[in-house]
Protein backbone atom coordinates (compact mmCIF):
# COMPACT_ATOMS: atom_id res chain seq x y z
CA UNK A 1 0.00 0.00 0.00
CA UNK A 2 2.81 2.32 1.31
CA UNK A 3 4.68 2.06 -2.09
CA UNK A 4 1.84 2.76 -4.41
CA UNK A 5 0.88 6.01 -2.88
CA UNK A 6 4.40 7.15 -3.22
CA UNK A 7 4.77 6.05 -6.30
CA UNK A 8 1.18 8.09 -7.65
CA UNK A 9 2.92 11.28 -5.40
CA UNK A 10 5.45 10.93 -7.87
CA UNK A 11 3.87 10.75 -10.90
CA UNK A 12 1.44 13.58 -9.63
CA UNK A 13 4.46 15.62 -8.72
CA UNK A 14 5.90 15.16 -12.10
CA UNK A 15 2.21 16.01 -14.32
CA UNK A 16 1.81 19.41 -12.35
CA UNK A 17 5.87 20.31 -13.25
CA UNK A 18 4.63 19.41 -16.92
CA UNK A 19 1.73 21.39 -16.56
CA UNK A 20 3.68 24.27 -15.12
CA UNK A 21 6.44 24.28 -17.66
CA UNK A 22 3.25 24.43 -20.44
CA UNK A 23 1.93 27.31 -18.53
CA UNK A 24 5.22 29.14 -18.76
CA UNK A 25 6.35 28.87 -22.27
CA UNK A 26 2.45 29.61 -23.24
CA UNK A 27 3.29 32.75 -21.12
CA UNK A 28 6.72 33.54 -22.96
CA UNK A 29 5.00 32.46 -26.46
CA UNK A 30 2.27 35.85 -25.85
CA UNK A 31 4.69 38.11 -24.37
CA UNK A 32 6.48 37.03 -28.03
CA UNK A 33 2.83 38.34 -29.78
CA UNK A 34 3.03 41.46 -27.22
CA UNK A 35 6.57 42.29 -28.27
CA UNK A 36 5.96 41.66 -32.05
CA UNK A 37 2.43 43.89 -32.13
CA UNK A 38 4.74 46.92 -30.23
CA UNK A 39 7.19 46.42 -32.99
CA UNK A 40 4.43 46.53 -35.33
CA UNK A 41 2.93 49.50 -33.76
CA UNK A 42 6.63 51.37 -33.29
CA UNK A 43 7.00 51.06 -37.40
CA UNK A 44 3.37 52.26 -38.20
CA UNK A 45 4.73 55.51 -35.99
CA UNK A 46 7.59 55.57 -38.14
CA UNK A 47 5.95 55.82 -40.61
CA UNK A 48 3.52 58.28 -39.94
CA UNK A 49 6.11 60.18 -38.54
CA UNK A 50 8.16 60.16 -41.98
CA UNK A 51 5.25 61.05 -43.83
CA UNK A 52 4.48 64.06 -41.78
CA UNK A 53 8.11 65.18 -42.13
CA UNK A 54 7.64 65.09 -45.93
CA UNK A 55 4.23 67.24 -45.84
CA UNK A 56 6.13 69.55 -44.09
CA UNK A 57 9.00 69.69 -46.39
CA UNK A 58 6.49 70.07 -49.03
CA UNK A 59 5.03 73.20 -47.07
CA UNK A 60 7.89 74.89 -46.49
CA UNK A 61 9.32 74.34 -49.94
CA UNK A 62 6.24 76.09 -50.56
CA UNK A 63 6.77 79.29 -49.02
CA UNK A 64 10.25 79.47 -50.32
CA UNK A 65 8.68 79.17 -53.74
CA UNK A 66 5.41 81.12 -53.27
CA UNK A 67 7.46 84.55 -51.81
CA UNK A 68 9.42 85.08 -55.40
CA UNK A 69 6.01 83.87 -57.30
CA UNK A 70 4.06 86.33 -55.45
CA UNK A 71 4.44 88.97 -58.31
CA UNK A 72 3.43 86.67 -60.84
CA UNK A 73 0.43 85.38 -59.33
CA UNK A 74 -0.83 89.09 -58.69
CA UNK A 75 -2.56 91.34 -60.87
CA UNK A 76 -3.73 94.95 -60.82
CA UNK A 77 -6.79 96.47 -60.33
CA UNK A 78 -8.57 99.17 -60.27
CA UNK A 79 -8.89 100.21 -56.21
CA UNK A 80 -11.77 102.84 -57.65
CA UNK A 81 -13.58 99.32 -58.60
CA UNK A 82 -12.57 97.67 -55.59
CA UNK A 83 -13.28 100.59 -52.81
CA UNK A 84 -10.97 100.01 -51.23
CA UNK A 85 -7.52 98.52 -50.34
CA UNK A 86 -7.46 94.54 -49.83
CA UNK A 87 -5.25 93.15 -47.64
CA UNK A 88 -5.16 89.17 -49.36
CA UNK A 89 -3.63 86.35 -48.89
CA UNK A 90 -1.37 84.78 -51.66
CA UNK A 91 -3.71 81.18 -52.46
CA UNK A 92 -1.87 81.32 -55.95
CA UNK A 93 0.98 79.41 -54.68
CA UNK A 94 -0.09 78.30 -50.75
CA UNK A 95 2.43 80.25 -49.25
CA UNK A 96 0.02 82.13 -46.98
CA UNK A 97 2.07 85.56 -46.97
CA UNK A 98 -0.41 88.37 -46.35
CA UNK A 99 -0.30 90.67 -49.85
CA UNK A 100 -1.44 94.22 -48.55
CA UNK A 101 -2.30 96.28 -51.74
CA UNK A 102 -5.06 96.88 -54.32
CA UNK A 103 -5.17 94.05 -55.90
CA UNK A 104 -6.97 90.66 -56.47
CA UNK A 105 -4.80 87.26 -56.26
CA UNK A 106 -5.46 85.15 -59.63
CA UNK A 107 -5.94 81.49 -58.46
CA UNK A 108 -4.09 79.78 -60.75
Amino acid sequence: KGRMTKIKRKREREREREREREREREREREREREREREREREREREGERERREKRNRKKKRGIKEGKEEIKEHTTLVDSKKLGRKMATTCYATQCGTNVRADITLLIV
